[in-house]
Formats: structure tokens, sequence, C-alpha cells
């Protein structure tokens, strides 16, 4: 399975509105005999995909935030199984049209929109340690200027060509030259973790604090929390700088308004 669609985001994600998972369904239906009926064999995966980007595990195949209960037809449900992070792994169970049945780490199944899967079988996962130029396609001519890809965030590695790999991140798919890519095991897992702690800062959850932690404490022997801690400290200085500059701004205009 290839990427079957490249235009995804590190942060935004289909949002479960904070639905609230169901209760466990029941291991059969009773049959009108009074027996109970066995549950069907698990079914063979097709393979295996990375989740490229925050997204909802869906019920049914379909966008759509509600839908009609199964069991309750004059009942409305949230079309909600599960969240998935940037990273995880999933085990594809079928198709339908643009969507993929899919089978979570937890064995939680539900649908999800192939747009944000990339099959691990020609999928391979980076982060890098140094900040990384972007090139429109594998030609150093493309350098695209106005952009660069930070330490520590999280790649998915489709195909290399000459000096360059394309890869998906954030919120698009560009060329980087390959040398750039880190692919030891250790500093990918750190930034996995990082791509999940971006996105509860953004949500405003109580999370992030204790999984930054977690990973200091886990990863830092790694390159990959460096380079990470190191980006924090400029951006850290860099507001403080900004906020000290607005201050003299206003200092000023209130002497000049005494005068």
């Amino acid at each position: 399975m290839g990427v079957v669609g490249l235009s995804v985001a590190c942060s935004t994600s289909e949002s479960p509105e904070n639905a609230e998972p169901e209760s466990e369904p029941s291991s059969g239906v009773e049959a009108e005999s009074g027996l109970i009926e066995e549950e069907p064999e698990p079914m063979e995966p097709l393979g295996s995909a990375y989740v490229v980007t925050v997204a909802a595990m869906r019920r049914a195949p379909s966008s759509d935030k509600k839908i009609t209960d199964p069991d309750k037809p004059k009942k409305r449900i949230a079309n909600w199984v599960a969240t998935l992070h940037q990273g995880e792994t999933v085990e594809l169970l079928e198709r339908q049209d643009d969507w993929a049945r899919a089978r979570a780490s937890d064995d939680t199944e539900g649908w999800i929109q192939e747009k944000y899967l990339a099959g691990a079988d020609s999928t391979k996962l980076a982060t890098l340690h140094d900040e990384a130029k972007v090139f429109k396609r594998p030609d150093l001519l493309t350098l695209n200027a106005s952009r660069t890809i930070k330490p520590g965030t999280l790649l998915f590695r489709l195909k290399d060509k000459d000096q360059f790999s394309e890869v998906i991140y954030c919120y698009r798919t560009d060329w980087v030259l390959t040398d750039n890519l880190i692919d030891d095991e250790r500093d990918v897992e750190a930034a996995k973790l990082y791509a999940k702690a971006r996105w509860l800062k953004e949500q405003r959850d109580d999370g992030y604090e204790p999984l930054m932690e977690l990973i200091k404490a886990q990863f830092s022997d790694t390159r990959t929390v460096e380079a990470i801690e190191v980006q924090q400290a400029l951006l850290e200085e860099a507001a403080e700088a900004e906020a000290a500059a607005r201050a003299d701004e206003k200092s000023a205009a209130g002497a000049g308004d005494e005068g």
C-alpha cells in the first residue's frame, strides 16, 4: 500500500468533539433459540499502515459526526471510536471507497480515511537532529528558501531518488536531502512522542507536561531530545525578547504622551 493522500497535518485532526467511547459490545448475539452465537473469526489483515496525522477512527466509513445506531434506528450515536496519533501502526482489514477499516494496537477496530495512512511496507520512519532545507522536487535548483523542517519532527519517508528523499511531515509532502535523515529507533520513538506532545499543547490538554517529562526521562540520551530542548530554548528566548521589545515600545509611547 502506498500513500493515498499527501495533504496531511501535524496537529489538525478530525475532532472527536469530546465524544465518549460507547460501552463495550457484547461477546455475542442472542438468537431466537436462546443460544449465543459465537463471534466470527477475526479477519486476516491486508497489511499494516502508519497513521500520518492525528485522525479519528470512526464507527462507519463517513465523516458525519453522528450516525444512526444500527441496533436502535431512532437513536443517533457519535461516529467515533478512537483518536489515533502520528506514527501509530494499524492493521488494514478491508477497504471501501476512500476508507479503510483498521485494527489499532489495542484491537480496537474502526474506519479511517486512507489519506491519513501510509503503507508500512513502503514507508520508513525518520526524524532530524538539525533543521533541514526543503526542496519542491529532487533537484537542488528547487530549494524552497521560505521553508525548513524543525529538529525532532516525525517524518514518513516515502521514496529516495539520488541524494533526496520524499517525506510526509506536518502539513505537506516535500523532498529533503537523505543525509539529514535519522532512522535510529530510539530517536524515532522520541519524535513520535514529541509529535503527540505538540498536539496536546495545541489542544491545551493537561497531558502535555507529563508527556514532555516522560520524553526527557526516557529519551534523554538521544540527540532528538537534545535538539528539541535547544529549539525550545531558542523559542523561549525569542518570545522573551519580543515581550521586552513590546514593553519598551509601550514605555516609550507613554513617555511621549507625558511630554
